[in-house]
Parts: C-alpha cells; structure tokens; sequence
C-alpha cells in the first residue's frame, strides 16, 4: 500500500487521528506507570453492633418467602470503583431466623460461611447437610447446590464471603436457581463425600473424612493454640491455615481462610502484601493501625485490608482471636505476591 508523503503531523495531531480510530500512542503512558502498587481505598472498620442492629431491623421487613434472595448486610468499603469489601472479595452478614429456609441456588462465584451467632443452624450442599456451631467454618465452592436453614428457636448469623468481585471483573458470573426452595438431604448431618487427601501438615486444618466442607470451630481452636510460641508470625501471631481436604492446596481455588492468636504483650511488626484481606475478630480487644488509620476492634466486628496497605496489630488485653480471609491464591497464581515487614 503506497502512502502520500506529507508534512509530518505534530504529535498533537496524530494523537487526535488516533483517538478517532479508537487507537492510543505507547508514549502517552510513559511516567503514568507507578513504581509500587497504591491502594485504591483505605482500610474500614464495620462495628459488630451497627450490623446486628440493623439486621434485626432487616428481619422484619425482608421475608424470605416473598422472593428475597437472602437477608444479607453487604459490607462496602468506601472508595472502591465498585461497592465491595475489597477488590476481590464481598463480605456480607447474613441472618437466617427460626423455621426459615435460604433458597438452593448454585453459582460460579465461590463462597463460604464463618458462624458469628446462633447454633443449629445449618448449610446442605450437593445434598450434605452441615450443623453449625458459632466458628464453624463452611464452604459452598463454585457450581455446588447450597441453601440454608435455621432449626433452632433463635437468630442465626454468619459472614458470608465470596470472590464475586473477581468472578465478575473477569465476567464469568454465571446463577441458577433450584427448582425447590430445598435441595433433597441425602446425606444427612454433614455425612459428606468420602475423601482422601494428604496428610495434614503442622499448623494447618482440614475437614474430617466425610465431611469435605466443614471445618469445626473446637477443632480450629485446639489446633490453633496447639502451635507453639515459637513459631508465632511476627506480624500476625500463631496461625492457622485452612486447606483443601483433597490437596492440601489453599481453602478454595481463589480465596485463603487463616485463623490467628494475638496475645496482649507481644509486640507485633509491620507489614504489607499484594493481597486483599477481610478480618472477622473472633474474640477479644485490640486495634490495629493501617495506613493513617488507626481502627480499634472488638469481638465481632469485622474490617477491611485493602492491598499493599501498611498494618499492624496490637491486643489491647489478654489475648485476641481473628479469622481472615484473603485473595492470596490469585497473586500467587499469577506470581504476583509480595510481602514486606518492618520489625516492631
């Protein structure tokens, strides 16, 4: 193809053809490119007491039986582009009142549920059905049928957790719901799948054999205060990994559940990472400093950790437990996690 030779365009101008052809010059990026990652919000605190006041003011007017999907608190970090929790991972609280039953659906986002309040709750799914204890840990993983349900005479509260965000930035959301409210209970009371999988390494719980998603609170916390002192993280204390049953890899393909003993007394680094984190306190009083933001917690309050935010923790009395959960399996994926600590 012969070109026209003609007076060379300024830069301005052949800038301006381009844009037209839906086309951008490579110089213009030059210097735009930071040199470190900048968080695109700050860290925020949601007060156990704002959520639960409010989701009883839920129960009675959102019913589960006129089409509510579920009765669920989103928690919002605010500045993110979107309204999610961090850039990955929606956190919300959800209640499940007496006799109510949470509608079977399945979905390609991944989920889990962390129990805050209530017993005898319950999750089924793909037709297993788990009893829930306050710090149960339950796992609904991409495509599985779920729903919920609530057998005692009390409210039943949990932290749902899933990796909405990500699924949906990369559109591939898909739903569907089931064709009953419920799914048929054909193993009843967490008799799941039997399965095999490697043996367990120090510092690390996985589910019961036959009971693929569930992971008891009374376990978590033997095991948790088992670790010895000695091999407490200087930044987040002793700590426990949540695994898969099947390869001992992280607790779903895209998010890392931990749970972590912070004594009063110890004085804990610095850090920073890629990943995101959402931090539930379990129990206990402390206060963390994140960014120029200092947030003081306590037991069931629940906060964000926006990636590559500077944070550090301190147990303001006796000892504090938290459950997080991270993204680091996509940044390890995609060899994008990093860390940096500074010594107290």
């Amino acid at each position: 193809m012969a070109l026209t030779r003609t007076a060379p365009p300024t830069v301005e101008q052949l800038d301006h053809e381009l844009a037209k052809l839906s086309i951008e010059g490579y110089w213009n990026t030059i210097g735009v490119s930071p040199p470190e990652p900048k968080p695109r919000a700050d860290a925020h605190l949601w007060h156990w007491k704002d959520i639960y006041e409010n989701l009883f003011k839920a129960s009675e007017v959102v019913n589960l039986e006129d089409g509510a999907e579920r009765r669920s608190l989103r928690l919002c970090t605010p500045g993110l582009p979107w309204r999610s929790t961090t850039e990955t991972i929606q956190a919300s609280v959800q209640m499940v009142l007496p006799g109510e039953v949470a509608r079977a659906h399945r979905h390609s986002a991944a989920a889990l549920r962390f129990v805050i309040e209530g017993s005898t709750g319950y999750t089924t799914v793909d037709g297993a059905r788990y009893v829930l204890l306050p710090g149960d840990l339950v796992l609904t993983p991409q495509g599985t049928w779920h729903d919920h349900g609530n057998l005692s005479s009390h409210p039943i509260v949990w932290l749902d957790v899933l990796d909405f965000p990500f699924v949906r930035t990369l559109n591939g959301l898909f739903f569907e719901a089931f064709g009953d409210r419920s799914q048929a209970v054909v193993r009843p009371e967490g008799q799941g799948r039997r399965m095999t999988g490697p043996a367990r390494p120090a510092g690390t719980h996985s589910p019961r054999a036959g009971v693929p998603f569930h992971y008891s609170a009374a376990e978590s916390l033997s095991i948790l205060r088992e670790i010895p002192v000695a091999e407490a993280d200087s930044c987040d204390g002793t700590t426990l990994e949540f695994v898969n049953p099947i390869n001992g890899g992280s607790t779903l393909p895209t998010m890392q559940c931990r749970m972590h003993r912070l004594v009063a007394g110890w004085h804990f680094g610095r850090h920073r990472h890629t990943w995101n984190t959402v931090v539930h306190v379990v129990s206990g009083r402390g206060r963390t400093v994140a960014g120029e933001k200092t947030m003081t917690w306590g037991a069931h309050d629940t906060f964000s950790l926006p990636s590559w935010t500077w944070h550090q923790h301190q147990v303001l009395d006796g000892e504090a437990i938290l459950f997080t959960v991270t993204d680091e399996p996509i940044f390890t994926a995609f060899a994008l996690d990093r860390v940096e600590e500074r010594a107290p």
